[in-house]
This record gives C-alpha cells, sequence and structure tokens, in this order.
C-alpha cells in the first residue's frame, strides 16, 4: 500500500464517485439543488476504491475528512 493518492488518483476518485457507479450525480432542474446523487452518508464507496487501488484508507480517508468530505458524495463535490 502506498501513501496519500495523487492528484490523477484523486481526479479517478471523483469521477467515480460522481458518475453511476458512485454517487450517481445527475441534474434535476426542478429539485432545489438543480441536481439529484445517491448517497448512504458513509465513505464506503471510497474505501472500497482505495483498497480496489491498493492505496492506504486510512491515510486517504483522514486527509479526505481534513478537507470536509465526511461521506462519498462529499468528495465528489
Amino acid at each position: 500500500m502506498t501513501g496519500l493518492m495523487t492528484l490523477n488518483q484523486f481526479t479517478q476518485l471523483y469521477d467515480y464517485l460522481a458518475g453511476p457507479m458512485g454517487c450517481n450525480f445527475e441534474d434535476a432542474p426542478d429539485e432545489p439543488d438543480g441536481m439529484t446523487w445517491d448517497c448512504d452518508e458513509t465513505l464506503n464507496l471510497t474505501r472500497e476504491w482505495l483498497e480496489h487501488h491498493h492505496l492506504d484508507v486510512e491515510t486517504n480517508i483522514a486527509a479526505l475528512q481534513a478537507c470536509g468530505a465526511w461521506c462519498d458524495c462529499e468528495g465528489a463535490t
């Protein structure tokens, strides 16, 4: 396992979380936020992605939380 993810890896994580296999962000003009998404208020998808890419889960989760990402949808916004 390696330490913190690179900028490229973060971009890949962001794309995954924002996409249909992640939080599935979609435009929804009729919604108050102008979009809809799915989130179970955990970092489970992020943890799985980090494990799959052989990255240090706890180090990266701590870094994401320090930036305000306490669930998967916050990691993609």
